[in-house]
């Protein structure tokens, strides 16, 4: 949890939307999009990071529990990505 950026306005966020439009100015986006089979709805929880943060552990949890939900049939059309400031999401 160290590696969460002290310096932001927020830490997570949640919204119904895919939060393909956030970016940091000063650091990482590891943002997870999912459609939620109760609503229909697509929504994301992202994750700003300190830019120096390796993301090798946590992007593979994340997409295992999204694939976890996705199998219990609570979401579906998982995916996980990220960016640094505002070059495209990989």
């Amino acid at each position: 949890m160290n590696y969460l950026a002290d310096w932001s306005p927020f830490k997570t966020n949640s919204y119904p939307n895919d939060g393909l439009k956030l970016y940091s100015e000063t650091g990482k986006m590891l943002n997870a999009i999912f459609v939620r089979v109760a609503d229909g709805k697509t929504w994301h929880i992202a994750f700003h990071l300190k830019p120096e943060t390796s993301t090798d552990a946590i992007k593979p949890d994340m997409v295992k529990l999204l694939s976890m939900l996705a199998s219990l049939g609570l979401v579906k059309n998982p995916v996980v990505r990220e960016r640094v400031g505002k070059k495209p999401w990989i």
